[in-house]
């Protein structure tokens, strides 16, 4: 026996295109078609109410309260909800199982269909770009700026996340501690290479994140290239090949942190880096010969 069916009714699009649409009473279709839906989703994201926040009362009763967006369908806090519509440990294996079989291995294409899937990949791409262009989108604000800087900078210092280079690149594994680190410049590369044959341990993993005032007006974060362990004091070291606006601010930054801390600072040019190999001089001569 198939499926009982239910009573059907006319709904209007949500998305403010005012046509009509067939459904039955049980149904969550909410808009016409996808395009009414992606037109839905740039007119949310685009306005200032998602950054508006209010407080509520956590629907279990348990008189809790938290803070979230107004537009937020939101009800409970975490896992409360469970408390009013449990759902047995077997009925949530059927459906895991279930999700698994349907979509486990099976691309967007075979999921939905082709056509399906090729409107869906044209209105995402055009809405992506809407919300990047708008002043007021949800992925242009401040907030979501300053978080997403935040992380990604202690995501560097903690060695979790290497970000992308056009330099040369990869992983140097030391002498000394015998770890794997990762460089993003054939300068660090050296000056790893120097560090261990010099007997000096050293890590660009140190959880050092520093703050500084970009040209922008911003508050961005810089992470340091190298901690040396040195005595008396440990140094944190930098190789640069040059410095421009940016990188000025970022060694200013970096200047001052290290006096309100007890580091050194040191800032390695390419002379300093190389002052002690003979190939680098001899290839150096032949340059300022031929200029």
């Amino acid at each position: 026996m198939g499926r009982k069916k239910l009573p059907r009714e006319i709904r209007i699009c949500l998305c403010g295109c005012n046509r009509t649409f067939e459904c039955e009473i049980d149904s969550k279709k909410k808009f016409y078609n996808l395009e009414c839906w992606y037109k839905y989703k740039i007119k949310y994201y685009t306005t200032p109410c998602w950054i508006e926040k209010e407080t509520r009362i956590c629907a279990c009763g348990c008189g809790k309260t938290f803070v979230c967006r107004k537009t937020s369908k939101q009800k409970y806090i975490g896992t409360h909800g469970r408390k009013l519509n449990p759902q047995s440990k077997e009925a949530h294996e059927k459906t895991g199982k279930k999700n698994s079989i349907n979509y486990k291995g099976k691309s967007q294409e075979e999921r939905v269909g082709k056509e399906v899937s090729d409107i869906m990949k044209k209105n995402h791409s055009k809405l992506m770009k809407e919300l990047w262009a708008c002043p007021n989108s949800k992925l242009t604000s401040p907030e979501r700026s300053q978080k997403m800087s935040i992380k990604r900078a202690k995501a560097i210092a903690d060695g979790t996340f290497t970000p992308n280079s056009y330099h040369i690149h990869g992983h140097y594994t030391s002498s000394l501690s015998k770890e794997s680190f990762y460089y993003r410049s054939f300068y660090e590369l050296e000056r790893m290479k120097q560090l261990d044959e010099q007997g000096i341990l050293w890590t660009n993993r140190h959880d050092i994140v520093i703050k500084y005032l970009g040209l922008d007006g911003n508050i961005h974060r810089t992470v340091p290239d190298f901690l040396v362990y040195t005595l008396p004091k440990p140094t944190i070291e930098e190789p640069k090949n040059y410095l421009n606006e940016t990188g000025h601010l970022k060694v200013n930054a970096t200047k001052e942190w290290c006096e309100q801390n007890n580091y050194e600072y040191k800032v390695l040019f390419r002379d300093d880096i190389f002052k002690d190999n003979e190939d680098y001089k001899n290839k150096l001569g032949k340059f300022n010969a031929y200029q």
